[in-house]
C-alpha cells in the first residue's frame, strides 16, 4: 500500500503494508501523524522518512491475534494463537 502526507512544501511517500502487525491501530496512526507533523520544513526525504520509522516503530500493542494457515484436515486448521513482538 502506498501512503502520502502532504505538508506545504513537500510530499512525504512510504510504502506500508496491511498485513503488518499493528497495521491501523490507533496507536500506530496517532504516533505516524504526531510524526509527520514534525518533519515541517526539513527539506532532506530521508531524514523525515527516518523521524517518521523511528516515531512508529514499537508503537503497537505487542500482542497479536491471528489464525493459523494450516491445510484443512490438519490439528492446528482454523485455531487461533496469540504472538507477542515485545
Amino acid at each position: 500500500m502506498i501512503m502520502a502526507v502532504a505538508a506545504k512544501k513537500h510530499v512525504t511517500l512510504f510504502t506500508r503494508s496491511r498485513r503488518a502487525p499493528g497495521a491501523g491501530s490507533p496507536a500506530v496512526k496517532a504516533a505516524f501523524s504526531a510524526a509527520a507533523k514534525k518533519t515541517l520544513g526539513i527539506a532532506d526525504r530521508s531524514e523525515r522518512n527516518a523521524i517518521v520509522a523511528s516515531a512508529v516503530r514499537g508503537t503497537g500493542s505487542g500482542v497479536y491475534r491471528k489464525k493459523s494457515r494450516a491445510k484443512i484436515g490438519s490439528p492446528l486448521y482454523g485455531k487461533v494463537y496469540e504472538y507477542r513482538t515485545k
